[in-house]
């Protein structure tokens, strides 16, 4: 291929090349969009099984009132659970077992709040007073295995702070779940 400098016109396969690829690009596109793996939720059709994030998933303040009030039901359980393992089981005189023991503790009482009443009820007590459950992103009931690696993605200590960008917790995207207004869902239903 060769430029003809004096008329500045480029040659017709260049132009015919462009063409081409115009129109394969509009071809990709074309199949981009009726494919359903790159729609957003909201762009779905409404036969499909899937919940649109937007308008049902519970806000950031909602979501923080649930964080505080299971936060204080969890250190309530958690004090008197290590109490009663003080008083008649455990006392230790090492300060290193002492930690060990309180982490421990404190560990197992917070998965087993967590994915006890997420499991069974698909709420904690916090999701029950502000009218939210958990689903998953089908908008079913999550499996034991989904909430249990719910209430273990919770223990990573930077999940708070994705609630200053999204809606969503890192423990909600890593296990692939949603926490909704429960009267939304069930008007759509």
């Amino acid at each position: 291929m060769s430029i003809n400098l004096k008329t500045n016109t480029f040659p017709k396969k260049f132009d015919e090349l462009r063409v081409n690829k115009l129109s394969f690009g509009k071809k990709i596109l074309q199949l981009i969009r009726k494919s359903n793996h790159f729609k957003m939720p909201n762009q779905m059709n409404p036969q499909e099984n899937e919940i649109n994030f937007i308008t049902n998933s519970a806000n950031s303040l909602t979501r923080l009132v649930n964080f505080i009030i299971d936060s204080i039901i969890w250190l309530i359980i958690y004090l008197a659970t290590a109490y009663f393992f003080d008083v008649y089981f455990v006392r230790f005189n090492s300060y290193v077992s002492n930690y060990v023991y309180s982490s421990s503790l404190a560990i197992i009482t917070f998965l087993a709040y967590y994915v006890l009443f997420e499991f069974y009820f698909q709420r904690t007590l916090g999701k029950f007073l502000s009218g939210t459950k958990v689903i998953d992103t089908t908008g079913n009931k999550p499996t034991f295995l989904t909430i249990l690696k719910r209430s273990i993605s919770r223990l990573i200590p930077v999940d708070i702070f994705f609630y200053l960008f999204s809606k969503r917790g890192l423990h909600d995207r890593l296990s692939n779940t949603i926490v909704v207004k429960k009267s939304r869902l069930e008007s759509e239903q």
